[in-house]
C-alpha cells in the first residue's frame, strides 16, 4: 500500500469513527449500519477483497479526545461499535470480522483510559494537556514496538531455513578438516619414503587449501547470521585490498603469506634442481660462488656484504609492516601538469589550455581528445617514473648509500 491511499484511509477511518458518536437510535437502523459496514469496508480493503489496512491507536485517541473535548460522551461511540459489529457478523467475513472486533475492542480501551484520565485529571484540579501528549507518546511507542515484533516474526519464520544452511556449512567443516587432517597423515606416514622439501611443500599446500575453506565456511556463516568477525571495525576503505584484508582479517591473512613463503621457497629449491644439459642449475650457482671467491676473494667479500646487507633491510623491512612503523623518509610525489581542451564559439575552433595558455588549435573534437589524452598520458607516465625513481633513492637513503658503495666496489674491483 502506498502512502497517500494509507494516509487517506486514516482520515476515512477517523470520519468512521466520529460518525459513531450519533445517537444510538440511528444506529438500530439497517440501512445506517449498512452504510457504516460499507465505509468500513472501504477504509480496511480499499478497492481489493482482501484486509490490508491496520488501524492505528493513535488515531483512535486523537479522535476520541477530539468528541470528548466537545462534550461527547465516547459511550455513545463504544455502544455504536458493538451494534456495527453484530451486523458484521452477519455478513460472513471472517477475517474482515476479526478487525472490527479488535477495533471495538481498541475503543473501549481507548474510552476507558481517556475517561480514567479525565476523572484523574478532575480529582487533582490539572490540565490534561500534558497526559495527552504522554499518552500519545506511549500510543507511537506500542506502535514501534508492534511493527518490531512482526519483524522479529519473521526473522523467526526465516530462522529453519537459516539453521538448515548453518548445519551444512558446519558438515562441510568437518568434512574439510577431516580431509585435510587425512592427507597430512598421509604425507608424514610416508615421510620416509618422501623427500622433506616435498613432504614441507605438500602440508603447506595442504594448509593453504584446509585453512582457506574453512574460513570461506565461517565467514559465510557470519554472513547469514549477521555477525561481524573482523578484528577491527576501523575505517580502512581509502586503503588497497590486501591492506584492508590484513587490518580486517589478520590470521587468515598472515597464515596465507608464511605458508606461501614455504612454498615460494621451496619452489625454488626445485627450480635449482633442474638440469641443463650435465649440470643443474645449483651446481652452477655453487661452481660460480666457489670461483668468485677463489679467483676474486675481495669481489666475494664485497658482494656478501651487499647482500647481506639487502637482506637485513628486507627483514627490517618486513617487521616495519607488521608493526605498522614507518622507516623511510617522507618522499613527495610528482604529479603531471593538467592539460584540457574547450570549445571557442567565436572562431568556432576546439583549444588545447596547457594551464592558463592555449597551445593548440583543432577544427574538430575528436583531433581535440586525442592530442589532449596523449599529451595527458605521457605527462603521467613521467611523473610516475619520477616518483618512482625519488622513492627508490630517496625514500630509504642509507640503504640508497650503501648499495651506490658496494657498485662502486664492485666495478673497482672488475677492473
Amino acid at each position: 500500500m502506498i502512502e497517500k491511499e494509507e494516509q487517506q484511509r486514516r482520515k476515512l477511518f477517523q470520519e468512521v469513527i466520529r460518525e459513531m458518536a450519533q445517537s444510538q437510535e440511528v444506529f438500530k437502523n439497517p440501512t445506517k449500519l449498512e452504510k457504516v459496514y460499507k465505509q468500513l469496508c472501504k477504509v480496511y480493503k480499499g478497492t481489493s477483497n482482501t484486509v490490508d489496512f491496520r488501524h492505528y491507536y493513535s488515531d483512535i485517541f486523537s479522535t476520541l479526545c477530539l468528541l470528548k473535548r466537545e462534550g461527547i460522551q465516547l459511550e455513545i461511540v463504544s455502544q455504536n461499535l458493538n451494534e456495527v459489529y453484530k451486523y458484521c457478523k452477519k455478513k460472513d467475513d471472517e477475517e474482515f470480522c476479526d478487525k472490527i472486533k479488535k477495533l471495538v475492542d481498541h475503543t473501549n480501551l481507548e474510552v476507558a483510559r481517556i475517561n480514567y484520565v479525565d476523572d484523574f485529571e478532575k480529582k487533582l484540579n490539572i490540565n490534561g494537556e500534558s497526559f495527552s501528549l504522554r499518552i500519545n507518546e506511549i500510543n507511537e511507542q506500542i506502535n514501534d514496538v508492534t511493527t518490531k515484533l512482526e519483524d522479529a516474526k519473521k526473522k523467526m519464520n526465516n530462522s529453519y531455513s537459516d539453521f538448515i544452511a548453518i548445519l551444512g556449512v558446519f558438515a562441510g567443516i568437518v568434512l574439510v578438516f577431516f580431509g585435510g587432517t587425512s592427507i597430512l597423515g598421509n604425507i608424514i606416514g610416508n615421510m620416509q619414503k618422501m623427500e622433506t622439501v616435498k613432504a614441507v611443500m605438500m602440508c603447506s599446500i595442504t594448509g593453504i587449501v584446509v585453512f582457506d575453506i574453512i574460513f570461506m565456511f565461517i565467514y559465510y556463516i557470519a554472513k547469514l547470521l549477521d555477525r561481524n568477525i573482523a578484528a577491527t571495525n576501523a575505517p580502512v576503505w581509502w586503503e588497497s585490498i590486501f591492506v584492508r584484508f590484513k587490518e580486517r582479517y589478520p590470521l587468515i591473512f598472515w597464515v596465507n603469506i608464511i605458508l606461501g613463503t614455504i612454498i615460494f621457497l621451496c619452489v625454488i629449491y626445485y627450480l635449482l634442481k633442474i638440469p641443463f644439459g650435465t649440470i643443474t642449475l645449483k651446481e652452477v650457482v655453487i661452481y660460480g660462488i666457489n670461483n668468485l671467491y677463489v679467483k676474486h676473494r675481495n669481489l666475494f667479500y664485497v658482494s656478501l656484504i651487499g647482500v647481506l646487507g639487502n637482506i637485513i633491510f628486507l627483514i627490517a623491512y618486513i617487521i616495519s609492516k607488521i608493526c605498522k612503523v614507518d622507516i623511510g623518509s617522507s618522499v613527495f610525489r610528482s604529479h603531471a601538469q593538467w592539460i584540457d581542451w574547450e570549445y571557442n564559439e567565436e572562431e568556432d575552433k576546439y583549444f588545447v589550455r596547457d594551464g592558463e595558455k592555449n597551445v593548440k588549435k583543432f577544427n574538430s573534437a575528436k583531433k581535440a581528445i586525442w592530442y589532449t589524452d596523449t599529451v595527458r598520458n605521457i605527462r603521467e607516465f613521467m611523473a610516475t617514473m619520477k616518483t618512482v625513481i625519488t622513492i627508490s633513492l630517496l625514500r630509504y637513503p642509507y640503504l640508497t648509500i650503501f648499495n651506490i658503495v658496494i657498485i662502486g666496489l664492485v666495478v673497482y674491483l672488475l677492473k
